[in-house]
């Protein structure tokens, strides 16, 4: 199921019942000829979670900007197929516009969103965003924290021309209850919808091109009652697109966590020592007597103790190659996201 938090919308006017007067009227001019292009009314923030409304005179539509704040006790929910009705009806519910909900649906494009999908984790939310930030991704993406006073995450950043794909986790209860608009939240959200938020993920993806919301929401068009049947699931697949190639061995970012460098370059010594004389101890003694004078018998206990770690360890060989494993990080990311 498609979840959408931030949602751009045009349908034709005619969804229109009826609407104030209470608007701004907004006439855009060309620069070139200075002939009228758009003739707007334009309702600002009518109420919690709706941005503007603005219908325009001249293209005769509506267009509406709004998130999924306007479903209060749905919020966690986002809008899907099941609250999309809320959606409208709530538009309705402000007295500055009435809209007929069936036919705004079934009409209604969509120009820009923000998919979403609230992640159960059983791991604190440091450890993904550590791990997330480790993976050595292609040259055409760029990793960034996502830093705020008020929040941590990680954001995964295309550098295309094109289109530059962005996929961003955080934590989104921290952004709730400590940025600008906390005062606001806390007004609107019930304590019961904010602890729905508590050890969640939250991972998005903000598509701008119509192109691209047909492309990962799977659908032929990019009207909103095809977006919410499609079964697609948007974040996981720019995930997936942007870990897609990875060509070295990333167990070097997971099995050493919490450990001090000077620890690690022991160890991979070691484990290389091993491996370039067979784990053969005798060998391996022969070895370290060359390098070690007096006892040696801490090095041997260490040393016997490796090697049938190593030796244990299942390696899959294809023509003399190792073939890399997907990082633990990149799978149970995928994971929680196919289960939201």
């Amino acid at each position: 199921m498609i979840r959408i938090d931030s949602i751009k919308l045009k349908a034709s006017a005619d969804t229109i019942v009826e609407h104030n007067n209470a608007y701004r009227y907004k006439p855009e001019y060309s620069s070139d000829t200075g002939e009228l292009i758009t003739e707007k009314k334009l309702w600002s923030n009518p109420a919690f979670g709706i941005k503007s409304f603005s219908i325009d005179t001249i293209d005769n539509s509506i267009v509406v900007e709004a998130s999924a704040k306007v479903l209060k006790h749905n919020y966690f929910d986002m809008i899907n197929i099941n609250t999309v009705e809320q959606l409208v009806s709530t538009i309705n519910d402000t007295g500055a516009i009435k809209l007929n909900v069936g036919k705004f649906i079934n009409e209604a494009n969509v120009l820009r969103c923000d998919t979403t999908q609230n992640l159960y984790t059983d791991k604190p939310l440091a450890y993904y965003f550590t791990n997330l930030a480790n993976l050595p991704l292609q040259d055409k993406y760029e990793i960034e924290h996502y830093k705020r006073a008020t929040n941590k995450g990680i954001v995964f950043k295309g550098g295309q021309k094109t289109f530059k794909e962005r996929f961003i986790g955080y934590d989104k209860l921290a952004e709730l209850l400590k940025g600008k608009g906390k005062k606001e939240i806390i007004d609107n959200l019930p304590p019961a919808v904010l602890k729905q938020f508590l050890n969640t993920l939250r991972v998005e993806t903000n598509f701008t091109q119509l192109e691209r919301i047909r492309e990962h929401c799977k659908t032929n068009d990019t009207k909103l009652i095809s977006i919410l049947q499609s079964n697609a699931i948007p974040t996981l697949n720019v995930f997936n697109k942007i870990t897609k190639k990875v060509d070295i061995n990333l167990q070097l970012f997971e099995t050493f966590e919490g450990m001090r460098f000077s620890d690690i370059e022991k160890l991979l010594g070691r484990r290389n020592i091993c491996k370039d004389l067979c784990y053969d101890m005798g060998a391996i003694r022969s070895y370290i007597e060359m390098y070690v004078k007096g006892n040696i018998s801490r090095y041997l206990i260490a040393y016997k103790k490796l090697c049938l770690e190593l030796l244990a360890e299942v390696e899959v060989e294809e023509s003399d190659k190792v073939i890399l494993m997907r990082p633990k990080i990149i799978t149970e990311m995928q994971e929680l996201m196919k289960v939201a």
